[in-house]
């Protein structure tokens, strides 16, 4: 096989092409890390192939519902009681650019609340999944780890 001949130079076009997909494949930066938006909800996902905890501080004299979700399917949820706080583990949410994991609180009568204002919260560094101290149940903030769609639950 020369450099000239038909199979030389279709092994070259297959190795290009293969070294472009694969540099192309990982210019893309998964995000990572947690922004509270405007409508007071928050976004998280940790670095891949990492995983941290949050603990949410319920500033309120009520409970708090606190629902998890990836791409508008429900992933769990927890209530935080009136001004008590509670620990959930997350991973990076999925192999995408934008996958990340969306929360919302709300009250009892469906009063939104707001990420940072009624409910604040606080990021432990980013550590190897079996060593993070808190769990991922009830609000199941895995879908990096298992793979799976929240829809497929």
């Amino acid at each position: 096989m020369t450099p000239g001949s038909r199979t030389g130079r279709a092994s070259l076009a297959v190795v290009c092409l293969s070294l472009l997909c694969l540099s192309g494949c990982r210019l893309t930066d998964v995000w990572s890390g947690v922004r509270a938006e405007s409508n007071g909800s928050l976004q998280l996902a940790a670095k891949p192939p990492l995983c941290s905890c949050i603990v949410f501080q319920n500033r309120t004299d009520q409970p708090v519902f606190i629902e998890g979700s990836h791409e508008d399917a429900t992933t769990g949820s927890v209530v935080v009681a009136a001004r008590s706080q509670v620990g959930q583990r997350f991973d990076w949410a999925g192999p995408k650019p934008d996958d990340f994991y969306n929360l919302r609180a709300w009250t009892s009568d469906g009063s939104q609340l707001r990420f940072g204002t009624h409910v604040t919260f606080n990021i432990a560094p980013w550590e190897d999944c079996s060593r993070a101290a808190c769990a991922f149940e009830p609000m199941m903030l895995n879908l990096g780890l298992s793979g799976h769609n929240p829809g497929d639950r």
